[in-house]
C-alpha cells in the first residue's frame, strides 16, 4: 500500500529557515502568522510560484526591502 506524504513548508528569510505555523493554511495566512514576528513582511509579497523544492521540502524565499535612511 503507497503513503502519501506532505511536503514540509517553510519560509526563507536570508539563510533564516522558518516552518509554517500552520502547516494546513494556505500561504497567506502563515504569512499573516509570521508578520506578527517579522513586521517587515507587511512590505513584501509571497507568491506560490516562488516555491523551491530544496531537500524534500517547500521553501518560499521572503527577499525583504531595502533599509532606507534619511539623508
Amino acid at each position: 500500500m503507497a503513503t502519501i506524504k506532505k511536503a514540509e513548508r517553510k519560509f526563507k528569510i536570508g539563510m533564516t529557515e522558518i516552518n509554517f505555523p500552520a502547516p494546513d493554511a494556505d500561504l497567506q495566512t502563515n504569512v499573516r502568522i509570521i508578520a506578527n514576528h517579522y513586521p517587515q513582511l507587511r512590505f513584501t509579497q509571497v507568491y506560490e510560484e516562488d516555491a523551491q523544492l530544496l531537500n524534500g521540502c517547500i521553501v518560499y524565499p521572503i527577499i525583504m526591502p531595502p533599509v532606507k535612511t534619511n539623508g
